[in-house]
């Protein structure tokens, strides 16, 4: 029987420019959009309010809420910054410090741990989380001595075919699935990296035929979605680096980074287009379940995330 999702909010207010990406907090109380007019709105998402508006000079590129937790999100900034925004009742704050020489595209959190992303490089960075940032005396040094680089990762293995090409990362994902856990990196011409976070060093990669534009982690740590700039969705099984399938999506999407997220507790999978339209297929038959909605003006897909108990909620460029 097809599935059917209906619309519950349609949030317009809080930015003046594109959105660059949606993540709901870690029991999907509440909704944070980061976009490249600087601003960061936080909303929540049973009233479909605005609670608060975060301004900066510099795109906001990526954002991640801490895990467990609803009140405290880090944010990647054009600039190089990492910032740490901090809601509660009674107050907002915001704080920060410059992390890379390039834009923090990718941000993912596990425990006290950060990885980040910008352009040819990856660093983890441990911070303490028990002093609470004031929002009325921010002391900008202060917090950048509360986070320590323990590992900046090494870049990808180059072969023929991508030996001239830059070294983009696309995508970071923790997994404390698999055993030791691991970081999954994905580069736009290098492929996919596995990384083993007690020492950092490299298990083994995988070569992607096309172009990696962005990925999703299962759940459970077995498949890799990967939104192929060539080729469409494409499905890996991470025991035996196999391709799993292959999402046929619209023509022309071709060059177009869209976004794809395993859903439903990785039974499904959701994936963007350039014009609008929203797809869900099943990720063991391949068979396609939903394709009945689109957004407004047929405009690119371009960030999705899912919410505990909450659905779904889907941004437009």
């Amino acid at each position: 029987m097809p599935l059917t999702y209906t619309k519950s909010n349609d949030l317009t207010e809080g930015h003046k420019g594109a959105i660059s990406m949606v993540s709901f907090s870690s029991f999907g109380t509440y909704l944070a959009t980061s976009g490249l007019d600087g601003r960061v709105c936080l909303w929540k998402v049973s009233e479909g309010t605005l609670l608060h508006v975060v301004e900066s000079t510099t795109p906001v590129l990526s954002i991640c809420w801490i895990p467990q937790r609803e009140d405290s999100l880090i944010c990647g900034l054009g600039d190089g910054s990492i910032g740490l925004v901090t809601t509660s009742s009674i107050m907002l704050s915001v704080t920060g410090f410059r992390a890379h020489q390039r834009p923090v595209e990718c941000i993912a959190v596990q425990g006290n741990r950060v990885a980040s992303g910008a352009h040819d490089e990856v660093k983890i960075w441990e911070w303490d989380a028990s002093p609470s940032p004031s929002s009325t005396t921010p002391n900008l040094h202060r917090f950048a001595d509360l986070w320590s680089c323990v590992k900046q990762i090494d870049k990808p293995p180059v072969i023929g075919m991508n030996r001239d090409e830059e070294v983009l990362i696309t995508s970071i994902h923790w997994t404390t699935a698999m055993h030791p856990s691991i970081l999954v990196l994905t580069y736009m011409y290098h492929g996919v990296v596995l990384v083993e976070t007690s020492t950092f060093m490299r298990i083994r990669s995988i070569s992607i035929p096309g172009l990696i534009g962005s990925a999703s982690l299962s759940p459970d740590g077995s498949l890799l979605a990967i939104s192929n700039l060539k080729t469409g969705f494409d499905l890996y099984d991470m025991s035996s680096d196999a391709p799993f399938s292959t999402f046929d999506i619209e023509e022309g999407h071709e060059g177009y980074q869209l976004p794809v997220l395993f859903i439903h507790n990785g039974h499904a999978l959701i994936g963007g287009s350039r014009s609008g339209q929203v797809r869900i297929w099943d990720v063991q038959s391949g068979r396609m379940i939903a394709n009945d909605f689109a957004l407004h003006d047929q405009d690119r897909v371009v960030s999705m995330s899912e919410g505990s108990s909450q659905g779904h909620y889907i941004q437009r460029h």
